[in-house]
């Protein structure tokens, strides 16, 4: 519906929203205290007094990787971890959670696995304490095991016919073959149903330590309230996290691999490696991301070529992300079975062009205006400035970055760095690409 509007219109139409809903950068927006605790447990706290609720966000990085045998651990143990705690089974801690007013959730990464709470400030010092328990002394009572893996069981049976986890499953496998990354994060039928509460309580005592936690807290809470209570939270952690080797991730395979499935519709991922976030070309990567494909917006290249001027897909939109071990340049899309060649073409032909000659000084402009002015979209609410923050520590990213170093690296991206990185980053030889539909296609 955007296919007769041009690139400036784009530009003018996120520079005007960004300029009345955002007219203050983040740094104008709020302020990022370091606490520092008596033990030495570091936190960042961004103090808002307006509302009497708080959010607190957790994160513990450089999270073992599953065991080959015991596939889905991590995913396992931490959707079961706010559950129950210390002397209250299921029922009587979700009734003490819901007395107090306190929102829970839990999720693990690739990499990391995240804690996040909000609670009233009438009852800080209770939420911390909840806190407390899930961390030190979480249940994983027997009952609550065999719920939980029933639940996955009939997850397990959906994600099965269902063609983007097929689709994304194949595609890791063969970009990460040798490397657990390679394998499906929540497990498999049989893999859940072999762990048990020791296998968990392992888990949580090698990863819940001093040594790799993050910790960020908003709201209405001050320095010295929270200095206090994150010795008594925190303070008994172990402070070292056992040491546990990786293997260092080698890309896999390149080409088009095809996974017979009677649907409609063909399902396609597709992707290469990316960049390390440490890499100097990362933020100019990032803006490349957002030119081909970032987020699916109407002006990245790829929804132009394949929805806007062709109608052959209903979106398609790609992902720059680094984990710890590699980096990932990845999209997927869905178009019906007897276009899959063609979009197969159409994505290698955008590769090879934004390899060849990069990015146009109006794309590259356009791109840099949509990160700016959708940055501060992350800090909306107390919960969602915490995880976002977190996410960003977790990630390495200063205090400085986030409050005007960011834009001030996408703002001095030049035309001549987005090309030269252009043909450094996309490389058509090695993309991978996992059909998933009724006919294999005749592209190789």
């Amino acid at each position: 519906m955007f296919s007769g509007l041009p690139l400036k219109f784009f530009q003018i139409l996120f520079g005007f929203v960004a300029f009345f809903i955002f007219p203050f950068t983040p740094l104008q927006a709020f302020d990022i205290q370091t606490v520092t605790s008596k033990k030495g447990i570091q936190a960042w706290l961004v103090e808002d007094h307006q509302v009497p609720i708080f959010s607190l966000a957790v994160g513990f990085s450089g999270t073992d990787s599953d065991p080959s045998s015991k596939l889905g651990l991590a995913n396992f143990t931490m959707s079961m971890l706010t559950e129950a705690a210390g002397s209250s089974p299921y029922l009587e801690f979700q009734e003490k959670l819901d007395n107090l007013a306190i929102e829970s959730s839990s999720s693990a990464g690739r990499d990391n696995v995240v804690i996040q709470i909000r609670g009233l400030s009438k009852f800080r010092g209770e939420t911390f304490d909840v806190l407390n328990k899930i961390l030190l002394l979480p249940r994983f009572d027997q009952t609550d095991i065999e719920r939980n893996q029933r639940q996955y069981q009939a997850y397990f049976r959906r994600q099965q016919e269902d063609p983007g986890n097929i689709a994304a499953e194949n595609w890791n496998q063969l970009l990460f073959p040798d490397h657990p990354y390679g394998n499906p994060s929540y497990g498999n039928n049989q893999s859940i149903l072999g762990l048990t509460a020791a296998d968990m309580k392992k888990f949580v005592a090698s990863n819940f330590t001093l040594e790799n936690i993050k910790i960020v807290v908003v709201g209405d809470i001050t320095a010295a309230e929270l200095a206090t209570l994150l010795d008594q939270t925190f303070g008994s952690l172990p402070s070292k996290k056992p040491a546990a080797p990786h293997q260092q991730s080698i890309p896999g395979q390149a080409g088009i691999f095809h996974i017979p499935l009677d649907v409609s519709q063909t399902t396609i991922v597709f992707g290469q490696s990316g960049f390390d976030r440490k890499d100097p070309d990362y933020v100019t990567g990032y803006l490349l991301n957002e030119i081909m494909g970032g987020g699916g917006l109407f002006s990245s290249r790829l929804m132009r070529k394949i929805r806007v001027e062709r109608g052959l897909t209903y979106g398609v939109s790609t992902s720059f992300f680094p984990l710890d071990y590699a980096s990932v340049l990845s999209g997927s899309f869905a178009t019906a079975a007897k276009h899959t060649d063609e979009v197969i073409a159409l994505v290698r032909g955008e590769w090879q062009e934004m390899a060849k000659n990069g990015p146009t000084a109006e794309e590259l402009e356009l791109a840099k205006v949509h990160m700016i002015g959708s940055f501060p979209l992350r800090f909306e609410s107390t919960w969602s400035t915490a995880a976002s923050l977190l996410s960003l520590q977790m990630n390495g990213f200063s205090k400085e970055y986030i409050m005007g170093g960011r834009q001030k690296l996408i703002e001095g991206v030049t035309l001549k760095d987005a090309k030269r990185v252009a043909n450094r980053l996309f490389q058509p030889d090695r993309l991978l690409f996992t059909v998933v539909g009724p006919t294999p296609p005749q592209s190789k």
